[in-house]
């Protein structure tokens, strides 16, 4: 099953569906992966969050339904992956655009949140109107 990529959580899309593992006690629960999910409903993206099994996606590889794989975290918000690597076989995926990209979409929709661009809809920005002096 596919569960993490080092500290990532990661995402799959075969044709227009993202699926993400669920969360476990190996899986974390993480913040930007919540946002990603919660930012693809908005969009009307289909999300499955349930276990990912190898062979699926490599099937998906193969028969060319399998569009993106990202993995995202705090740090570095997303990243796209450009191959998988199965039982010593490089596994190419497809080179999308920006704007055929879900990982780049919802990115940039998460990046002009943090940084007052978009409406905030989900109530997730907090306005800090007083800084405090440090010592």
């Amino acid at each position: 099953y596919f569960e993490e990529s080092g500290t990532m959580n990661v995402f799959v899309r075969i044709n227009d569906t993202i699926y993400t593992p669920p969360t476990s006690e190996k899986i974390l629960d993480g913040v930007t992966r919540d946002s990603f999910i919660q930012l693809a409903k908005k969009r009307g993206i289909e999300v499955k969050v349930e276990p990912i099994k190898v062979k699926d996606v490599v099937e998906a590889q193969r028969n060319g339904t399998l569009k993106e794989v990202w993995g995202v975290g705090t740090a570095v918000v997303t990243t796209v992956f450009q191959a998988l690597g199965y039982n010593g076989e490089k596994l190419e995926l497809p080179k999308l655009s920006s704007e055929e990209s879900y990982a780049e979409i919802l990115k940039k929709d998460l990046v002009d949140l943090q940084t007052n661009l978009s409406e905030d809809t989900f109530g997730w920005r907090v306005l800090v109107d007083h800084v405090l002096e440090t010592v």
